[in-house]
């Protein structure tokens, strides 16, 4: 495995909103897509074992299997790294586990994003390491689309 790549990606970023309403605006179908910078999910079941599936205009079919979900505070998915979208799924080799975490911070809520077991995906180092790097900027664009998003709901805009 390249040195150039970490086995996590983590970013946080505090929303000026209820943890409750973040929730909401988070995992509800029609905002999942917004705040994520994609169109509503084609096809959404939103709890353990199910998919959500994303079409990308970039990257085509993005398909998602939820992990775990503890509203209102913790939910994760696992998604393909190595060609993904596509329409590819998550498998062993080709997988990372993304998990979103809400906390209250006074008035608002503190959302975390890890991405995890980068290390293990299997393929070309120069491949891993592109995707490393396009996930790594990418989490810092999504949290903070997300933050614009919900803020903006909240705030009536």
């Amino acid at each position: 495995m390249a040195a150039k790549i970490e086995d996590r990606i983590e970013r946080d970023v505090l929303i000026a909103a209820p943890l409750e309403r973040v929730w909401a605006i988070l995992t509800e179908t029609e905002h999942m897509g917004a705040w994520f910078g994609m169109p509503k999910p084609t096809s959404a079941d939103f709890r353990p074992g199910g998919w959500v599936v994303f079409e990308h205009a970039e990257f085509g079919e993005i398909p998602v299997v939820i992990e775990d979900i503890e509203a209102p505070r913790r939910f994760s998915y696992r998604w393909a790294l190595v060609n993904a979208g596509k329409g590819t799924r998550p498998t062993p080799g080709n997988e990372t586990l993304v998990t979103f975490t809400l906390a209250e911070e006074g008035d608002g809520t503190r959302l975390k994003v890890v991405e995890s077991g980068i290390t293990a995906v299997e393929g070309p180092d120069d491949v891993l390491e592109a995707r490393f790097k396009d996930n790594t900027e990418g989490w810092t664009i999504v949290t903070e689309a997300a933050r614009k998003y919900v803020e903006e709901i909240v705030s009536g805009g």
